[in-house]
């Protein structure tokens, strides 16, 4: 887990995707946006030890080098973003349900918009997809990892799974 996190404010946390889970209105994303704005704040609160300064729905363009040439149209935009002194990695947070085509979608397009130019932590916060399909998001996590590093050997591609009824974080 990574150390800008502190169990009490993960726990806290878990509570937030267990109302997100028990909806009843599918379409209803606002419990989501109510873990994210918390995810978001909990980070921000630790930046003096830190040093990074976290900022939600940041939205982002090709950068440059091959990014900027192959995709001049992109237009995405990034859950949660983390950003340090010069040097330190760029900490990507995107949170979805454990869907293996959000998930490998997700880590494509930002490895292509940040990750071949600068340093990454990219983190695919997952929690429970009413089909479970963890065990193939965690096949493309790790297909993710092995494309990643090999281009940018400084970057790094987590997954955690917020398990809501263990609660437990399972890191991938």
């Amino acid at each position: 887990m990574p150390k800008h996190i502190i169990p009490n404010e993960a726990q806290a946390l878990i509570s937030l995707i267990k109302k997100h889970l028990a909806r009843t209105n599918r379409n209803n994303h606002s419990i989501i946006k109510s873990f994210q704005d918390a995810l978001c704040t909990a980070l921000n609160n630790h930046t003096p030890q830190t040093g990074y300064v976290w900022k939600k729905e940041v939205k982002m363009k090709a950068m440059q080098g091959i990014a900027t040439t192959l995709l001049t149209t992109v237009n995405d935009s990034v859950d949660i973003l983390g950003t340090g002194k010069k040097g330190r990695p760029i900490y990507i947070i995107e949170l979805d349900a454990s869907r293996a085509d959000q998930v490998a979608k997700k880590i494509l397009s930002r490895m292509a918009l940040l990750g071949l130019q600068n340093d990454i932590v990219y983190i695919a916060l997952m929690y429970p997809d009413t089909q479970n399909g963890l065990s193939q998001c965690e096949k493309y996590i790790k297909y993710g990892r092995a494309i990643l590093q090999s281009v940018n050997p400084k970057s790094e591609i987590l997954g955690l799974y917020i398990d809501p009824a263990a609660p437990n974080i399972k890191v991938i």
